[in-house]
Formats: structure tokens, sequence, C-alpha cells
């Protein structure tokens, strides 16, 4: 990446090689197919985006110059940044990280991106972040029982996995196994962290039901869930109630505070 400076701004010399897999969000105006914005295209649109980059293609008929000048502007028409793009003949894709070209970025300002070729045409891309909409956690235990036997109540060993989707990863999943009137831990809290969404690691419990498992689930942005499942044995058969109360989060704050 090679640098220069123009009035205090840092000017980046973009070199995209890959073309990256991106998940957009399109606003009203935007494309709702498009991976990436082609800027050969002059809609006059604004354009809404909520990821951290923005992902354009350029289309370059004549091959003549190595690099695309680009121009960033604010909604007052005010230069704000100067930069610019690698390019080889034909059909280029670019991943614009917005940290790396501006650091005052306005959420629901219109900004426009203007690159000028080699021939003297002017391309005009209108751009506005967004705010990146909140998508909810949902988290499921799912209970393996290694050995279960409601009759003898001896030996006993349950497995217990989750199942986290949605929110924003990495997360940090902690478990809690409480007694029956869920006035005390059976086991210390045990807290992990996974990178993505999908399947968490197991815990294993071998105490005899019946008891509480709670799994409390917290996201990159703070989000938060639980799950809370329930094992008991009844009339010699075991069962396993995915229950609901209120006040999980201060309960258990409450007991750890003992």
């Amino acid at each position: 990446m090679k640098r220069s400076w123009s009035s205090g701004i840092a000017i980046v010399l973009f070199t995209m090689t890959f073309i990256p897999c991106l998940a957009q969000t399109a606003g009203d105006n935007a494309p709702s197919s498009a991976l990436y914005f082609d800027l050969n295209i002059a809609d006059k649109k604004v354009h809404d985006i909520s990821t951290e980059s923005l992902s354009i293609q350029y289309y370059d008929a004549s091959g003549i110059s190595k690099e695309l000048p680009c121009t960033l502007y604010n909604w007052k028409q005010e230069k704000i940044a100067e930069f610019a793009m690698t390019k080889n003949f034909g059909l280029n894709q670019y991943n614009i990280k917005f940290s790396d070209v501006y650091s005052k970025w306005e959420k629901n300002s219109t900004y426009s991106l203007v690159a000028k070729s080699e021939t003297g045409s002017r391309y005009e891309f209108f751009f506005r972040l967004s705010e990146t909409p909140k998508q909810e956690i949902t988290a499921s235990i799912i209970v393996n029982p290694k050995f279960l036997d409601c009759e003898k109540l001896s030996g006993n060993l349950v497995s217990f996995y989750g199942d986290i989707n949605g929110g924003k990863a990495p997360y940090e999943v902690t478990w809690f196994v409480l007694n029956n009137h869920r006035t005390k831990f059976l086991y210390q809290p045990r807290t992990h962290k996974i990178k993505g969404d999908g399947v968490t690691s197991t815990v294993e419990v071998d105490q005899n039901p019946n008891y509480y498992v709670i799994m409390y689930v917290k996201d990159a942005c703070g989000s938060e869930s639980h799950q809370v499942t329930q094992l008991v044995c009844e009339k010699g058969e075991k069962k396993v109630n995915t229950i609901f109360f209120e006040n999980v989060g201060e309960q258990l704050r409450n007991l750890k505070g003992k």
C-alpha cells in the first residue's frame, strides 16, 4: 500500500486483486442483487450502505493508465479526500474500507465518489452510510443424555451444547447449572467464546435431576439472549423442558454476588 499526503488527509492507493464476498444491505434506491455497485452507470441514485466497506466495480475500456483517480465529496460538495485505485484493462473490482479513506463519516449524510478516467470521462457514485440494523440472537440448547436412569438416579451424565444464530460474531457464551429451586449453582459458571454462529462447545453435567441449565449469549455488539432448559424426572421418566422465566439476568447476577 502506497501512501501520500495532501492537506493533512491520508491519501490511500488501493490495490485490490481479490473478489470478496460481501453481504450488502440495500436501501430503497439501491440495487437489491449486486454485490458490487457499478461505477460506470451514472444513475444519480443515493445508495444506502450499512457495511464497513464500499464495494464498487469499474470497467476500463482503454487500458492506458494504471490508476483511476478518485475524489470524495461530502453533502456540501466539499472535497474531503483524494486517492487513486490501481486498474487493469477490463473489469476491476474494489473493496474500499471506509476507515482507510476518511475518519469523520456522518451517518445518514450523503457523499459522492467521483472518478475520472484518462480519456476525460467522469463517473460519480452517490451513497449514504446508514445504521447497521441489529439482528436478534437466536439461541437454543441441545440435550444429549449419555446416561440417565430416573429409577436409580446415580451415575447420570448429560451433555449440553448450544446452537447460536443471528447477532454479530464473535459471541461470549456462559453456561449456568442451577438446582431445582434456582437458589445456587451446582457448578461454577463456565464462559467461552466462539468465533462464528453455529454449534458451541459441550458442557457435561453429572448431577441427578432435577436441575436447570441456562445458556447466556452476548454478541460483539453487546446484544444478549438466553435459553433455559429444565431436566426433571417425573414418575420414573425423564423430561426435558424448554422454559422461560423473567429476570434471568438479574437472578444470575444475584447468585454470583453471594
